[in-house]
């Protein structure tokens, strides 16, 4: 169970994150939550803007109805 604001990442993403090799992707997504969670950033061309402004409003929109 997730909280609110809490995201999975699919295996297939994982495996991309590794070039194909999941467990190397694993590592570098546990590296990439520990920078974030230091107040680190990642690139603008991997936040996908457009697509991270939709899940918010999406997000939000459920917040209103939870």
């Amino acid at each position: 169970r997730l909280s609110k604001n809490e995201f999975v990442f699919t295996a297939d993403a994982v495996r991309g994150a590794g070039g194909g090799d999941i467990d190397k992707g694993a590592e570098i997504m546990e590296n990439v939550m520990e920078n974030l969670e230091e107040g680190g950033n990642i690139s603008e061309e991997s936040q996908g803007l457009e697509g991270a402004q939709n899940m918010f409003a999406t997000a939000q929109r459920l917040g209103g109805v939870v």
